[in-house]
């Protein structure tokens, strides 16, 4: 009866028996598509992203210590809490003093670092009473250093004495170290010599120093006059205090053409106190020896 069927229709209904196989093949097909998108893990988000590089085993950046920065950038190159006398007084004692007395000693303070807002008196007073100061001074300045140390250049003893001696001038145009200092059997005397200072002082206090100077006369001349050294040039130069630290002094070298001078200017004070020892003129010098022929007469009972 099928072999009577026109051609058109059997291809017909071989096309519906298609389709009918496949509608039903159909869920099995949607029903293994969705196991393997449960299978498959879902994009994370940034959050969870940012979530995982906080996990346990990734160690976590230490926050900021605001009062532990800010008795180093102000303070610390004059004080030290619990490492001796600088060119101040160690402050630990003072954790044993009352809050007033500490504060109105902090804020006479401002004649060498500059107005300060009660605020941070009260931050830098709260920071001395603590036990744990120094510690956190010591953790502050780690966490300083690693942030830096991504963007700033290795220290140069050599930049750093060029910079120290003027040879390279600082970026903000503030005078040279080695117009009033000297270090390396150079430089001036107008203050103290740094022949030493990274073994007295060590790194973190002159790095203090060079960026923010507590002195009056260096306040004037790098901060006030908007003519700060910037961070990178104190690496520098400390790294050079650091290499001529505890290394003895360099004998000083006098050009040639300076010991011509010199040895000119001897011979002529040589010359004038011979001249000034020796009677001159004719005159003089008969007058002497008619001197001497009395002299002579009278003791023959002339």
């Amino acid at each position: 009866m099928l072999a009577n069927l026109p051609p058109l229709r059997f291809r017909g209904r071989r096309l519906a028996a298609l389709l009918i196989a496949a509608a039903l093949a159909l869920p099995c097909g949607v029903a293994g598509a969705q196991e393997t998108a449960a299978e498959a893990p879902a994009p994370e988000t940034p959050a969870e992203t940012a979530e995982a590089a906080l996990a346990p085993d990734a160690p976590a950046a230490a926050p900021e210590d605001v009062a532990a920065q800010a008795y180093a950038t102000k303070c610390m190159g004059c004080h030290t809490i619990g490492g001796g006398a600088l060119s101040g007084p160690d402050l630990k004692p003072s954790a044993a003093w009352p809050r007033k007395n500490l504060w109105d000693a902090i804020k006479r303070m401002e004649k060498n670092v500059g107005p300060m807002a009660d605020e941070e008196i009260d931050l830098h007073t709260d920071f001395l009473l603590a036990v744990d100061a120094a510690e956190r001074i010591a953790e502050a300045q780690k966490q300083a250093a690693l942030r830096h140390a991504a963007t700033m250049e290795p220290a140069s003893a050599d930049t750093g004495r060029a910079l120290f001696l003027g040879r390279t001038p600082f970026a903000n145009g503030g005078l040279a170290c080695g117009a009033c200092h000297q270090a390396g059997g150079r430089g001036g005397s107008l203050a103290s010599s740094l022949e030493d200072a990274f073994t007295r002082l060590g790194e973190a206090p002159l790095m203090a120093a060079c960026e923010s100077p507590g002195y009056p006369v260096m306040r004037a001349m790098y901060l006030d006059s908007a003519q700060p050294v910037t961070r990178q040039e104190a690496l520098h130069v400390v790294k050079y205090l650091e290499q001529v630290s505890g290394q003895p002094q360099s004998a000083i070298s006098i050009p040639l053409h300076l010991l011509g001078v010199l040895g000119a200017g001897g011979t002529v004070v040589l010359l004038a106190t011979r001249y000034k020892k020796t009677p001159g003129g004719t005159r003089a010098r008969l007058v002497a020896r008619a001197c001497r022929k009395q002299d002579t007469g009278q003791d023959q009972g002339v």
